[in-house]
């Protein structure tokens, strides 16, 4: 199995919040949101994987920001 490195797992997240603050001035029906979110969550998955220290918290926090995004930026 392939190991994803920290540093690729940082770089999902740092593109997940980018697509996030695209989608704030483009006018579309969510796809960015949805890829936000999924970036988002690949990215601190692969930081989960990859073994960072206190990664419970760090799921948790990861699902709790997923959640509160794609409520606000979907209109829920």
């Amino acid at each position: 199995m392939m190991v994803i490195p920290p540093a690729l797992g940082a770089i999902l997240i740092l593109l997940g919040l980018a697509l996030f603050l695209v989608d704030l001035s483009v006018t579309n029906h969510g796809l960015l949101t949805a890829g936000g979110i999924v970036t988002l969550l690949a990215g601190g998955l692969a930081l989960l994987g990859a073994g960072v220290p206190y990664s419970g918290i760090l799921l948790g926090a990861l699902m709790v920001v997923a959640m509160l995004m794609g409520g606000v930026l979907f209109g829920v």
